[in-house]
């Protein structure tokens, strides 16, 4: 079929650095991609870690497509250096990055904790990462 988005993954966030105990999103070329929590910031927001599995093709990141959302609140993050834009992830490699999402404490939907880091290729939302 065609003209079918796919359903949005809904997938589980952790702490762990242990990469068999991350939940990974599975793209249609085979790249996998995942979120770590890392730590904390002194603005109140985190510091999350992206981790890129690259697919049979590669994948060529844009920090652009990983965000926090919570409704209509938006954190776009500060990619922290070195800046991956562009930077191409050979098939199999294993490569992350980092981003603050600095303004999470200003989410006026927190209380309610529905907010998760999402991945968003083409500006549709097709992974989120969300409590733990």
């Amino acid at each position: 079929m065609t003209g079918i988005a796919a359903p949005r993954a809904r997938l589980p966030q952790t702490d762990s650095i242990d990469l068999s105990q991350l939940g990974y999103y599975t793209a249609p070329d085979g790249t996998r991609i995942a979120e770590i929590d890392t730590r904390g910031d002194e603005t109140g927001g985190e510091v999350v870690a992206w981790v890129i599995i690259g697919g049979y093709r590669g994948f060529t990141v844009h920090p652009a497509q990983f965000s926090y959302q919570d409704g209509s609140f938006t954190d776009a993050g500060i990619v922290q250096p070195p800046n991956p834009r562009g930077h191409r992830v050979a098939p199999g490699a294993v490569y992350l990055f980092s981003i603050d999402y600095s303004t999470i404490s200003y989410d006026p939907h927190a209380a309610r904790g529905t907010g998760g880091y999402g991945y968003a290729p083409l500006g549709h939302v097709r992974a989120e990462w969300t409590g733990r």
